[in-house]
């Protein structure tokens, strides 16, 4: 499981700690994942994540699924056909992230 780096598109705090950050990230393979830093990102806890694919959707790469454990976001990548999706680089996310 490689790890990717984010790029942050945009990011807004509510009052309280709350905070709304949307990263993108090109996936590497079918099993990639994701670490935050709070100094970086502003977040120390995760609440939920929402990935959609934004780019390079197709029969090989139709779905992409998060966990997440601490600051390590875990994206797993389906084909139409539910098996690991087939990586071919131009494959994008973005990943909407609620946390505090």
């Amino acid at each position: 499981m490689p790890a990717i780096a984010p790029t942050v598109a945009n990011a807004t705090e509510f009052a309280g700690a709350y905070k709304v950050l949307v990263v993108t990230a090109t996936l590497t393979s079918n099993d990639d994942s994701i670490t935050l830093v709070a100094a970086t990102h502003g977040i120390r806890t995760i609440a939920k994540v929402d990935a959609q694919i934004t780019l390079g959707m197709d029969a090989n790469c139709q779905t992409v699924w998060t966990t997440f454990a601490g600051l390590v976001i875990r994206l797993r990548s389906l084909n139409a056909a539910g098996a690991a999706a087939v990586i071919g680089g131009d494959e994008t996310v973005s990943l909407l992230i609620l946390g505090y």
